[in-house]
């Protein structure tokens, strides 16, 4: 928990984290690209763990794999560049600072840069990351996958811990986690009681 003992400096922090994250990216699909063919399997822990050079032409799971690829990559890249703007802006005018947020919005933009180089230069998203358990195995991701998976739980955890990083009025969209419950109350103050009673 190293990084949340850094003074992240309000956007500074987003920049550094998500630049680690597009380095380590990318230099970690192109050794796959040089050293994997197509569909290539290694087995690194057996029954468990294998590297595996697969392509995603859609988003998690295959979702729109079989739309046309133009508007597919235009919208996956869309969607990616106004995610990033939003967090960036709610990370340099809400968060105060905030390591916690910063981290988790530097891995979601690092991911997601790192995810969109892909669609642009290979027309798919590179995987290579593949956990099984006797056959059943989860869907190949890559390092950008895991980067964003975490920054999203970060950025959510400080979100819930404190709603205002959240521009607008959070409060009145999720009252159940931002607000305490009220302490109980008597009705009637004591000293109205007691003269009540006498």
């Amino acid at each position: 928990m190293i990084f949340f003992m850094v003074p992240f400096v309000k956007s500074y922090g987003v920049f550094i984290v998500a630049a680690v994250v597009v380095l380590l990216d990318r230099l970690s699909k192109e050794w796959i690209l040089n050293t994997f063919a197509l569909f290539d399997r290694k087995t690194m822990i057996p029954g468990f763990f294998d590297l595996v050079y697969v392509t995603n032409t859609g988003a998690a799971f295959g979702l729109l794999s079989g739309a046309p690829s133009f508007w597919r990559h235009l919208f996956f890249i869309s969607v990616a560049f106004f995610v990033c703007l939003f967090l960036f802006f709610v990370c340099h005018r809400h968060c105060k600072g905030s390591c916690p947020v910063s981290f988790g919005v530097g891995l979601i933009i690092g991911g997601a840069i790192g995810n969109s180089w892909d669609r642009i230069a290979h027309g798919a998203v590179v995987d290579f990351i593949d956990f099984y358990i006797r056959g059943f195995h989860w869907p190949a991701f890559n390092i950008a996958d895991s980067a964003i998976t975490v920054g999203a739980a970060l950025f959510s955890w400080a979100a819930l811990k404190n709603p205002d990083i959240l521009p607008g009025r959070w409060q009145d969209i999720m009252p159940y986690f931002a607000k305490k419950p009220a302490a109980c109350q008597p009705s009637q103050p004591m000293e109205s009681i007691e003269s009540d009673e006498k």
